[in-house]
């Protein structure tokens, strides 16, 4: 107030601790500073309110749009505006990631080091790990950023973990007694194959090999790329439905298969020797089923690459009837795999 009494507005100021794991699980905070002549500060520039509400909650952009409907020769109905990312939606079917299931196997095989199997064994549980912490930090975000940037920074790509922590995943593939599975997978021959059969007969989902370099998916990504440069981001609806199940064309060899449990609740944390902060939730073993994960556990393989003089396979094999029942198939590999020294 002046001398006389008279209210007087000189000026204002916010003041904010920087708080960025704040942000990232509240969201982003977005303020505008506006003064007695309505001009706002947003971002660190001065301009009057209308322009910073319509940088704050954009619109859609008809040039806009018309440009995205050419470069990808689609309908402009099909084209929707997402005003809190700024970006478009494109929200049509594609036929080029429309990929067609493989037939299914009549069992899937997981390779797995000694160790792992040991903990099997001891806790009789099966443990399925959040797709997030798996090694491969891609496995959930790859598509997005394949085919149009979605996690173009690391608050985007952060924001995209934290969406995906309560999905389980366990990896599997349709190759048995394989030399490529055993080296990568299988501690270099030295660990086990467990096969599995889902207990209602219905396929796992299959794993989409996608090559960067494929025309259509290049096209897509062309183009995303330009009009990302005159700052059109575009986001394709199509692979919201099917980014758990695409991987980079250089793991076709795992000839994979995925069961994915969503919105899973009371998942646990560790830390494992990699360094990695995993959440996880172990399944409980009832004889050979595992009936919260719909699996049954069918045959052991024992890896091909044992160490000589040691009697690893009669001390499993005592181990796996003692667990599962001497009913149970226990095969040792015939497949050949050099030795990791």
């Amino acid at each position: 107030r002046t001398k006389d009494g008279h209210k007087c507005l000189y000026g204002m100021f916010s003041v904010r601790i920087q708080n960025e794991g704040a942000d990232l699980l509240k969201g982003e905070r977005r303020t505008l500073n506006v003064n007695d002549r309505l001009n706002a500060d947003y971002p660190s520039s001065n301009s009057n309110i209308v322009n910073a509400l319509c940088e704050l909650l954009p619109i859609r952009n008809e040039e806009k749009v018309e440009r995205i409907s050419s470069a990808f020769n689609i309908d402009a109905n099909h084209i929707k505006f997402d005003t809190y990312r700024n970006r478009y939606v494109i929200d049509m079917p594609l036929k080029d990631l429309s990929f067609p299931q493989k037939k299914a196997t009549q069992e899937y095989h997981k390779y797995m080091s000694l160790s792992t199997f040991h903990k099997i064994l001891t806790n009789k549980n099966f443990r399925m790990h959040s797709i997030v912490s798996q090694s491969d930090v891609t496995e959930s975000l790859y598509l997005g950023d394949l085919l149009s940037a979605d996690y173009e920074n690391d608050t985007d790509r952060f924001k995209g973990v934290l969406k995906e922590k309560d999905v389980l995943i366990s990896s599997f593939t349709d190759k048995y007694d394989d030399s490529y599975m055993w080296e990568h997978y299988g501690d270099h021959g030295k660990g086990v194959c467990v096969s599995f059969k889902t207990l209602d007969g219905k396929p796992l989902t299959r794993v989409h090999y996608v090559d960067k370099t494929d025309t259509p998916i290049e096209e897509y990504r062309k183009q995303a790329i330009l009009l990302k440069k005159d700052g059109i981001r575009v986001h394709f609806k199509a692979s919201d439905s099917i980014h758990r199940f695409v991987k980079d064309k250089k793991y076709f060899p795992e000839q994979e298969w995925r069961l994915v449990l969503e919105n899973q609740t009371g998942l646990q944390t560790a830390v494992y020797a990699d360094g990695r902060i995993v959440l996880y939730k172990d399944f409980p073993i009832e004889g050979t089923l595992l009936k919260d994960a719909d699996l049954q556990i069918t045959s052991v393989l024992i890896g091909p690459c044992q160490i000589i003089n040691i009697n690893n396979y009669p001390i499993l094999t005592d181990r796996i009837f003692n667990v599962f029942g001497d009913h149970f198939i226990v095969n040792r590999s015939r497949c050949s795999v050099s030795v990791k020294k």
